[in-house]
C-alpha cells in the first residue's frame, strides 16, 4: 500500500464518525486548599522553596 492509499484510509475512518472506543477522561481531583498559603503568590512559594533547597545543599559541601 501507498503512503497516500494509507493516509486517506485513515482520514476516512476518522471523519466517518464511527467511534468503537470509549472515549478516555483523565478523573480530575480536588486539592484542596493549604491554610495559610496564598494561591495568588505560588510562584514567590516555590522560589522560596527553591532557595532553601540550594541554601540546604550548600550547607552540606561544607
Amino acid at each position: 500500500m501507498s503512503f497516500k492509499a494509507v493516509l486517506n484510509d485513515a482520514v476516512r475512518r476518522g471523519l466517518s464518525g464511527e467511534s468503537t472506543r470509549r472515549r478516555y477522561r483523565t478523573p480530575s481531583r480536588d486539592l484542596g486548599l493549604r491554610a495559610g498559603v496564598d494561591i495568588d503568590k505560588a510562584l514567590a512559594l516555590a522560589a522560596g522553596d527553591e532557595d532553601a533547597e540550594t541554601l540546604r545543599k550548600l550547607a552540606l559541601r561544607k
